[in-house]
């Protein structure tokens, strides 16, 4: 988590968000499958390396703002995913802490 600052760093962040945004989607993917559910899916893979590569593409001269057109909407779905990968962990906790009665 403390190496997530390191997106801050200009040209090194365009390497740097392929490691991060692939890494926290297969971290929830360990997550689940340690919990024994399968139905989450890739859990945001697919859309963080897409979000990775229109940040690298972005830097071509005059089709770039097309890219980075597709890296904001990237974004926001990856973290509208992360969120509700976060929301259904936690719902997994509560409802598995407490016995049916």
């Amino acid at each position: 988590p403390g190496q997530v600052w390191l997106l801050l760093i200009p040209c090194f962040s365009l390497y740097w968000n392929f490691v991060v945004f692939q890494k926290v989607p297969k971290s929830f993917q360990k997550y689940y499958a340690a919990q024994g559910r399968t139905d989450q899916g890739d859990c945001g893979e697919q859309l963080g390396l897409w979000y990775s590569i229109c940040c690298l593409a972005s830097m071509i001269p005059y089709i770039g703002c097309l890219f980075s057109l597709g890296q904001l909407v990237l974004l926001i779905m990856f973290v509208i995913k992360m969120v509700a990968c976060k929301g259904e962990m936690h719902q997994g906790v509560v409802g598995n802490s407490y016995p049916n009665p």
